[in-house]
């Protein structure tokens, strides 16, 4: 006869039971400390999303920011999704955006474009009538077809 012996976080032995007991556990433990340093968290690799819009990128990292005005989003990578830019000011003043049709070129302009204007820069976007970006009217662009 084989004996297995399992450690329990509640006295209820019961799946709904220990879950609601974990719960607590990472809710007591988060209230106790708070955010913990980058450096001593343990490594995770998070799953690529097949979308995400800006807000929800530039929320992945809550200690982020940009390190200038100039800085446009391009996506997101790395093992701890985080955003990924383009600093116009350090690497400037020219970025190439490029791919084959319905790549994501003019999904990637408007993201680079939304996160400039929302530090303040002004863009001018050109672009045929026919593109996507030509649509686009959020924030303050001035766009010419």
């Amino acid at each position: 006869m084989d004996e297995t012996q399992i450690g329990l976080l509640a006295a209820d032995p019961a799946g709904q039971a220990q879950v609601r007991a974990l719960r607590e556990i990472a809710e007591e433990s988060a209230a106790r400390h708070g955010r913990v340093p980058a450096g001593r968290r343990p490594m995770r690799v998070d799953a690529l999303p097949s979308r995400i819009t800006v807000t929800e990128a530039l929320a992945l990292d809550p200690d982020f920011s940009a390190p200038s005005p100039l800085w446009a989003l391009i996506g997101v990578g790395g093992d701890e999704l985080r955003p990924v830019g383009v600093d116009l000011e350090e690497n400037g003043p020219g970025f190439v955006i490029a791919g084959p049709p319905k790549s994501g070129r003019s999904t990637l302009l408007v993201a680079a474009t939304e996160t400039l204007l929302r530090s303040g820069t002004p863009v001018v976007l050109v672009a045929p009538r026919r593109s996507p970006c030509a649509n686009w009217t959020a924030g303050t662009a001035s766009w010419a077809c």
